[in-house]
This record gives C-alpha cells, structure tokens and sequence, in this order.
C-alpha cells in the first residue's frame, strides 16, 4: 500500500492498493505519549478526511488550542457535543462515517451509527 500526503490538509494522505485501481483518502492524527497516529478512517474525498482530522483535533486539543483544515466557524455547533462525547464513541463514529461516506459537518442528523447516536443538539 502507497501512502501519499495530502498537499493543503493536516493528516489526510491518499492511500492507493497495489494491484488495484482504487483509493481511498484516509486521515490520521497524532496523539502525545502514542507511537503511532490513530486512525481516524477512510474517505471517498479529501475534504472528507480533512473535517474527520478537524473533528478529532477539536475533542483532542481542544477549540483554543487545535490546529484544523477548516476554519472554526464550521464547527460551532458541533463543540458542544465534543465536549460530552468519549474519544472512543467519536474515533468509532468518524470511522463509520467514513464508511457511509456521509458529510461529517452533519454530525447527528443522518447518523446510522449506533456508536453516538444522534449526539450534536438540534
């Protein structure tokens, strides 16, 4: 497997399988005291993996202190959510999002995912 970074987003690289024409745009983030990045899923687009990235650095770092692809406003409504949401629940919901290829600004409102459930407050 051939990894390829993404030139504008932070942890988002194209992932292309030898053999087969097919690829996928995947995001990582990086955690303090963990050898490796902790993947965050599999996206059909880069824009896709950049808000995945963008979601996890909000729950991680925190808003004051979380480098994103995007800007902040994007997410207003979802920080309060991150707020109350296990890491765990949200890497579980980011992966299947990834999976549904569903957009991930949306969090909550087309969630098929048992993981969180309808977490953002409508």
């Amino acid at each position: 497997m051939a990894s390829k970074p993404h030139p504008q987003y932070l942890g988002v690289s194209l992932h292309s399988f030898s053999g087969r024409q097919v690829a996928r745009w995947e995001a990582h983030i990086p955690i303090e005291g963990r050898p490796r990045c902790l993947y965050l899923g599999g996206f059909v687009t880069a824009e896709q993996a950049a808000e995945a990235y963008d979601v996890a650095a909000l729950k991680i770092e925190g808003a004051e202190a979380a480098f994103t692809n995007f800007p902040l406003s994007r997410y207003t409504e979802l920080l309060p959510a991150l707020e109350s949401i296990d890491l765990t629940d949200l890497i579980n919901e980011l992966r299947q999002r990834g999976y549904d290829a569903l957009p991930l600004v949306d969090f909550g409102q087309q969630s098929n995912s048992a993981a969180c459930g309808n977490f953002m407050s409508e």
